[in-house]
């Protein structure tokens, strides 16, 4: 798993995947429009993911192109399993409800989302035990962590 990523990471990221890679200029032009952002904290966090592993660099030093090195969609993956490992096992269900509930999706992605559902109810356990404290848990489904 890469190093936690910031809001601020993700907002680099997510320019340099909509252009397919930029140079430090046309990055920093699109921040400062986007976020009001000086050139130097885009430089800044640019430098960090490259630090990172998750942006590459090419080129000359006046002509680098900056690239991501994952995809989107596998580095948006891994985020949200992770996310999801962390959280205790009896509550995942509730959790992924809310952001669902929070969430505008397409109704391509919904039909996705029902399929997938679709699929694990058949093999879903009844129940899933919790996980927050390995070999001395007693709690049940309403337990709280606050």
């Amino acid at each position: 798993m890469t190093n936690a990523i910031s809001t601020s990471e993700w907002a680099i990221l997510r320019v340099l995947w909509t252009l397919n890679g930029s140079t430090s200029r046309q990055l920093t032009d699109v921040m400062t429009r986007q976020k009001a952002w000086d050139p130097s904290t885009t430089k800044t966090l640019l430098r960090r993911l490259v630090d990172k592993g998750l942006v590459a660099v090419e080129g000359a030093v006046r002509k680098r192109i900056y690239h991501p090195t994952v995809l989107e969609k596998n580095l948006m993956t891994t985020h949200l399993q992770q996310a999801v490992t962390d959280m205790c096992a009896m509550k995942v269900g509730d959790a992924l409800a809310g952001v669902l509930t929070e969430t505008t999706l397409s109704q391509q992605d919904l039909a996705t989302l029902i399929t997938v559902l679709q699929q694990k109810l058949k093999d879903a356990p009844d129940t899933v035990a919790c996980d927050c404290l390995p070999d001395d848990c007693t709690c049940t489904g309403g337990h709280t962590h606050d």
